[in-house]
């Protein structure tokens, strides 16, 4: 996915992958159910305008608010983040590749509305400051979730074996 990538390395959760490997079993059905759950909890994060962290995004920006016919400009969804006709959300998707999972989006501006920036001289508002407004990334409540996924995905095995 060439738009946006956040790698997520947690000792607690690469253990227990590891579990899931040990038992001989590839990781293509344990990664395609928290692939789900990161696209679910990722959407969620449009609808209620916060991080992963729980915080609240920026208000719209200057970027926006200054666009030429602004509120008309933005035909659907006026008062939302990041949630004009959905396109950004729309091209989240998670990929499998041997033993990682990515999530993300392939749109190049993706990494500017996560990570914030400037506009470039030559865009449709010249040099405008974009706030970070993070949707990827996992908080402890969905870490602890996708540990009982993989817990759970083990004692699937060992049952039937």
């Amino acid at each position: 996915m060439a738009g946006i990538n956040i790698e997520i390395d947690d000792a607690e959760l690469n253990r227990a992958l590891s579990e899931v490997e040990k038992l001989g079993d590839n990781l293509d059905g344990l990664f395609s159910q928290m692939g789900e759950y990161l696209l679910r909890k990722t959407r969620d994060r449009f609808a209620d305008e916060e991080a992963p962290d729980g915080t609240s995004w920026d208000t719209l920006s200057q970027a926006t608010t200054l666009t030429e016919g602004y509120p008309f400009s933005k035909t659907r969804n006026r008062d939302k983040i990041l949630t004009e006709g959905g396109a950004l959300m729309g091209t989240l998707r998670f990929a499998i590749d041997g033993n990682s999972l990515v999530i993300g989006s392939d749109r190049p501006y993706a990494a500017m509305m996560h990570f914030g920036g400037k506009t470039s001289p030559n865009s449709m508002i010249p040099n405008a400051t974009i706030p970070a407004r993070p949707f990827l990334g996992v908080n402890s409540q969905e870490k602890d979730h996708l540990l009982k996924l993989a817990k759970r995905y083990v004692e699937q095995i060992v049952n039937n074996a």
